[in-house]
Order: C-alpha cells, then structure tokens, then sequence
C-alpha cells in the first residue's frame, strides 16, 4: 500500500510535538546547555538583555514577561507560593488602568523612571496570589517595603505633615 502524503499542516504538527516531547524529555540537558553557553557568550546576554528592556517599554508581553520571571525567582528564593500567570498580571495591569493602586500615580514600562510598574503583594507574608497583589509604582512599593496598607498609609501622612 502506498504511504500516503502528508499535508504541510499535518507534518508541522506532528514535528511541533515531537519537538516538544524532545524538550520535555531533555530538561536538564537544555537547561546545562543554556547555562554554559551564556557562561560562554557574557556580551551575548548582556546585549540579549539590553535590547528585551528597551522592547519592554512599548510591548506590554514583554513586560510582563520581565516582571513575570522576577516574581517566579522571588518565589522560588523566598518559598512563597505562586499562582499568578502572565495573563494574570497583564489583566491586573489593563485593570490598574496605568494607576498606581496606593498613591493613584501614573506608571510607565519605563526601567528606570519611579513609576514604572511594579508587583506589590498587599500582604508581605503571602506568596504571589490572586488577590494578594495590586500593581502600584516602583517608588511606592520600595518604601512600602513589608509595611501593611494600614502602616504604609500612617508612614505617609506622617511624611506629608511634617514636610508641609
């Protein structure tokens, strides 16, 4: 009998998969390979990095993509749970409407501006879950540190009286 041929779409299907089982077969593999290649090409990296960070100021995805692997590293390096995705945060974003949640300043994708977005966990001894973050600007949520909302707004009236 003869093989039948197979349609383009078919045949990338089923190479996709194949694929797929390869890299989930091959974790620790790719994950030393990737190691010491960026061990291997530091400029590589570094420029790979530089040119992400710049996209990430007009491409929300990557953003979040960014802020998306800090938390996943947060979490792994302090324990916490985690069951926010990058969908998650975009949605959290759109939500925020480009207004920090605290202070009602406006954000920015901009890396080094004081406003630019940042993942603020409404209580500091919980992992990053849904409902336990709100999106406020990078300056807030640094001096917010581990306070409550409660503390951090007390700090800040307290600020605000005595630099009248």
């Amino acid at each position: 009998m003869p093989r039948q041929k197979l349609d383009e779409e078919t045949r990338k299907a089923r190479a996709r998969e194949a694929n797929r089982r390869w890299r989930e077969a091959n974790k620790e593999h790719r994950a030393n390979y990737r190691k010491l290649w960026r061990l291997a090409n530091p400029e590589k990296v570094r420029q790979y990095s530089r040119d992400k960070r710049i996209r990430a100021e007009t491409d929300i995805d990557v953003f979040v993509d960014i802020i998306y692997r800090g938390i996943v590293d947060r979490s792994r390096a302090r324990n916490h749970e985690m069951n926010v995705d990058r969908d998650y945060l975009k949605m959290m974003i759109g939500r925020s409407k480009m207004q920090c949640a605290l202070s009602k300043l406006p954000l920015t994708f901009k890396k080094d501006h004081p406003y630019v977005v940042s993942v603020d966990r409404k209580n500091s001894n919980k992992g990053y879950m849904k409902g336990n973050i709100q999106i406020v600007a990078s300056c807030v949520n640094t001096a917010k540190n581990a306070l409550t909302k409660k503390q951090f707004v007390t700090m800040c009236k307290a600020v605000a009286e005595n630099n009248k």
